[in-house]
């Protein structure tokens, strides 16, 4: 039971570590950055493909 509510804290966390990579990288695009933005969004791709 506490072993399910860890592992479940912790996947909440990294989903919300994934969606703030990926608001960073819509943020760097609007900035005109887009070299970072693509390697910011090519690591949110990255951190979806983990979470599967």
């Amino acid at each position: 039971m506490i072993g399910r509510l860890v592992r479940a804290y912790y996947r909440r966390k990294r989903r919300k570590e994934m969606w703030d990579v990926y608001a960073w990288a819509k943020h760097y695009y609007r900035l005109g950055d887009f070299d970072l933005a693509n390697q910011l969004l090519h690591d949110f791709y990255e951190m979806q493909k983990e979470e599967k």
